[in-house]
């Protein structure tokens, strides 16, 4: 090869490494831009924040407690924004795709709540005003829907609420799921949660004392007590453990495929 055709190759291949290089980092930069800062008005994570939406962040491992403020995939709403959705026209929804053209202007959901095989609720069930399910009392510590104290997410008079089943009163109540355990009771842990190392995938729901609510899936496995700490670190005085295993969510850039029974939808008050 002539000299003058080598340096040629050679200043073309350096070019070319280049481009490639420079487009590599722009396709890393722009997905970490779409996670910290995407267009949607609502979105948030730890280190940018345009409003006290959705709660959107990194995917980080959990190593202790200290990192559980970035293992969430959620979004903190008003209350009177919160539905709850099981059937519709005489079919359950059971898929965030179903969810949509039943509620188009749905901005995030997840499941709301332990299901039997056919997809209903295991325990008590209100929507629109009319319960669907009663409450189911059970104490088993072997499972998740036995551990103590069972409780229920609310919605009434444009407020949100957990409370214990024997707290509970239906009068009034447009929406209400039930499940257990209680994650958080005034401000701290449910000293009656387990002390298990098992972490898997969970849901649930708190509330803060401004009536904010926090909707949240763990991005990776946690124990209960980790994700009970989650709660209590973004303000919360009291929590409802929903799911785990199953748990998913739908977002402005995140729909999860599934199948579900109850399902908590946020949109327009």
């Amino acid at each position: 090869m002539q000299p003058y055709y080598c340096f040629r190759f050679l200043l073309l291949a350096a070019l070319l490494s280049c481009k490639n290089s420079h487009t590599r980092d722009t396709a890393t930069t722009q997905g970490v831009a779409a996670v910290i800062a995407p267009q949607d008005s609502l979105l948030v994570s730890t280190s940018y924040v345009q409003d006290t939406a959705l709660v959107n962040t990194l995917p980080v491992r959990v190593k202790d407690s200290a990192l559980l403020n970035d293992l969430c995939y959620g979004y903190i709403a008003s209350p009177g924004s919160i539905r709850m959705y099981w059937k519709h026209g005489g079919r359950i929804i059971n898929s965030f795709d179903t969810l949509l053209r039943v509620a188009p202007d749905t901005r995030f959901a997840m499941n709301g709540g332990m299901f039997m095989e056919n997809y209903g609720p295991v325990g008590l069930y209100i929507e629109n005003g009319r319960q669907l399910k009663g409450i189911r009392r059970y104490n088993n510590p072997k499972v998740n829907f036995g551990l103590q104290p069972q409780g229920v997410f609310l919605l009434r008079d444009g407020k949100a609420d957990v409370v214990t089943i024997d707290q509970f009163k239906a009068e009034g109540v447009r929406f209400a799921t039930q499940s257990a355990p209680i994650l958080v009771l005034d401000g701290s842990i449910n000293p009656m949660l387990p002390h298990s190392r098992r972490k898997t995938i969970r849901n649930g729901v708190g509330i803060r004392p401004d009536g904010k609510v926090v909707l949240a899936v763990s991005d990776f496995g946690v124990t209960f007590r980790e994700f009970a700490q989650y709660f209590i670190d973004k303000g919360c005085t009291s929590a409802l453990y929903l799911d785990g295993g199953v748990s998913g969510a739908y977002g402005p850039d995140r729909s999860d495929y599934g199948s579900f029974g109850v399902l908590i939808g946020v949109g327009k008050e």
